[in-house]
């Protein structure tokens, strides 16, 4: 379904028995939350698109929505439309699109290992990202601004360092210390407050840590 200038997706295409789908160079605004009932999908290409989010339930993930999905006979039941269902995901690229922010449950794709989300407008990172313990390379042009600048595609060992940051950084609550009276800024940053300036602040006393270590 690449390159075909689709603007939607018929839930008829979809199975469960899907593994890989690529929907990249399209047209789509809006991805169907039925995409999150394919429980076995390992591989999934949104690149270049128009999405400005990415569905995710809050309600059945909080308890509060009871209903079961089905959206067709070709799509099995599921008491939650969250990305938790995602478990067998490996690859996720959802680069060049207009996606605002990162769904909460994506943190629940333990097995995801590849993510892009460069080319996007996202003003946070979500907490739940701090579980993503298997991702091996992420394409994010936040690295660029860093001081000094990184690569923005960070991938193999010596991307492991900024990967296990950003972990730690979703994670974080912490009060931004190291810099000068001029520099210094006087918020506090927490797992509500991941925003483009506590990202950089929080690199900029890791790196300058670890250089003071070597």
């Amino acid at each position: 379904m690449m390159k075909e200038n689709l603007s939607s997706i018929s839930l008829q295409s979809l199975n469960y028995k899907m593994k890989a789908i690529d929907l990249s160079q399209n047209k789509i605004k809006v991805l169907p939350s039925e995409i999150l009932l394919l429980s076995n999908l390992t591989h999934l290409n949104l690149k270049s698109n128009l999405l400005e989010f990415l569905p995710d339930d809050q309600r059945s993930r909080d308890g509060k929505s009871k209903r079961t999905y089905h959206a067709s006979p070709n799509i099995r039941r599921a008491n939650t439309m969250s990305w938790i269902n995602l478990s067998k995901l490996e690859d996720l690229n959802i680069s060049d699109n207009k996606i605002i922010r990162l769904p909460d449950s994506l943190g629940f794709c333990s097995k995801l290992k590849n993510l892009l989300i460069n080319g996007n407008k996202l003003c946070d990172i979500p907490a739940s990202f701090s579980e993503l313990t298997n991702l091996e390379s992420l394409n994010f042009e936040w690295f660029m601004y860093l001081d000094p600048p990184q690569q923005q595609y960070q991938k193999q060992e010596q991307g492991q360092f900024v990967i296990q940051q950003l972990r730690d950084f979703c994670k974080a609550a912490v009060e931004i210390v190291g810099f000068n009276q001029k520099e210094r800024p006087s918020n506090r940053f927490n797992q509500d407050q991941r925003s483009f300036s506590a990202f950089l602040c929080y690199f900029h006393i890791c790196i300058k840590t670890k250089k003071n270590q070597i």
